[in-house]
């Protein structure tokens, strides 16, 4: 759920495997790019050199969408990425799942404190959240969640250009909490302040865009709630494309149906008899 630059996980990744970035290359079959170039953020690949590194590396292609974290097994990993696919799942058994998941991250040493924590608390908060909890219980999560990264962290006074870890995640489930205790308006605003604000922050164009979908869902189903259909259909028709660029059509079938419920039906025709 965090984000993570694109050259920045693959080096990683590759050090990790033990591999070199010539054997990443001829590994990957990668030609007319450079391994190390890649690496240093000076180029960002294509669909099908993506796709050929992550052959090369050995690893499936949606590891690089979930949370960065520290010193972990490729064991977790993959209980992480359950989790998150539990939580955007949104279903009764699903969610139960994810809460089995989270007591069994709480449980280990290494999530505790640091990044790791920051992970867990962002997935309790957004569990939280789907369960219709109560703000109180939620927001001492959020702000302990924030305060990893910034100290005495304030809504009011964040800049939303400064997104290096989780920030995103517990920002769009505080918006979801503020939209749960009846503060539509301020949820709205805090949905565009963070979109707007991703779009400064310092993570590369395709780190930025693989997390924007889920967001522009929220906003678009909050703008349905508030009535506001032209600006719910600009947050569809923005996210549907972000979608199929950058989530594999993730969230496609959500935004197409979101976009029917915003044609207003039709006043019967009079009869002219």
């Amino acid at each position: 759920m965090s984000s993570i630059s694109f050259n920045e996980f693959v080096k990683r990744m590759r050090n990790r495997k033990g591999i070199s970035t010539l054997g990443l290359k001829n590994a990957s079959d990668v030609d007319d790019l450079s391994v190390s170039r890649l690496e240093k953020g000076e180029r960002h690949p294509y669909w099908e050199t993506l796709q050929n590194l992550f052959t090369g590396l050995d690893i499936p292609l949606e590891q690089f969408f979930l949370p960065l974290l520290e010193n972990e097994s490729e064991d977790i990993y993959i209980l992480v990425g359950d989790t998150c696919r539990c939580l955007e799942d949104n279903t009764p058994q699903a969610l139960i799942l994810a809460e089995k998941n989270i007591k069994i991250l709480e449980a280990r040493e290494s999530f505790i404190e640091g990044r790791n924590r920051q992970v867990l608390l962002s997935f309790k908060a957004r569990l939280y959240a789907l369960y219709g909890e109560k703000a109180e219980k939620i927001m001492p999560l959020l702000n302990e969640a924030m305060n990893i990264t910034y100290e005495n962290f304030d809504v009011e006074n964040y800049d939303f250009s400064i997104m290096f870890l989780e920030e995103s995640e517990l920002l769009h489930t505080l918006a979801m909490v503020y939209a749960g205790d009846e503060k539509l308006k301020d949820a709205i605003t805090l949905l565009k302040k963070l979109l707007k604000g991703k779009a400064k922050a310092p993570i590369d164009a395709f780190a930025r865009e693989k997390q924007e979908p889920s967001i522009f869902l929220t906003l678009a189903k909050l703008l349905i709630q508030d009535g506001d259909y032209r600006q719910a259909v600009a947050a569809c028709l923005t996210g549907y494309h972000k979608s199929c660029r950058r989530s594999f059509g993730q969230y496609t079938p959500d935004f197409m149906h979101i976009l029917g419920a915003t044609q207003k039906p039709k006043s019967p025709a009079k009869s002219t008899q």
